[in-house]
């Protein structure tokens, strides 16, 4: 644990990386058929970034509370907003581009995740009946 905090703490540098990271400008989308698939990338892209960069701030914040660096634990929080400030910045700008029925289509979709639905429960099925014959076939 020391090793860690001492590492988090001595690398001041590393909150202003975490804000000063700027997300670069997004390629064109492609023609044709692959603009959901950008979309998919992008929005994937954007929520692993600040899914890593809240964690990493909110690991700061609980090392600075346990040391008592209220200044520092102040400036990881002023952070954390600016870096909200940001992603939802960023989720507007990919809501405008790719419009606002396309792009909620989407967050419904991606919010659905892997759960079972009666939508891809056959293909669920289907995908499991093929591993079992092809595991048969192997025993043979």
């Amino acid at each position: 644990m020391h090793t860690l905090t001492s590492t988090v703490c001595g690398s001041a540098c590393a909150l202003a990386l975490l804000v000063s990271t700027a997300a670069a400008p997004a390629p064109q989308a492609p023609a044709g058929g692959g603009a959901l698939r950008y979309l998919v990338t992008l929005v994937a892209t954007t929520e692993k970034e600040h899914r890593v960069t809240e964690s990493k701030l909110f690991r700061l914040e609980q090392v600075y509370a346990q040391q008592g660096a209220q200044d520092k634990v102040a400036k990881v929080q002023h952070l954390r907003g600016l870096h909200m400030q940001q992603y939802i910045k960023q989720m507007d700008l990919l809501s405008a581009k790719f419009g606002e029925d396309k792009f909620a289509e989407f967050r419904n979709r991606l919010s659905e995740g892997r759960k079972r639905t009666p939508k891809n429960a056959e293909a669920v099925e289907r995908k499991l009946k093929a591993l079992a014959a092809k595991k048969a076939e192997g025993q043979k």
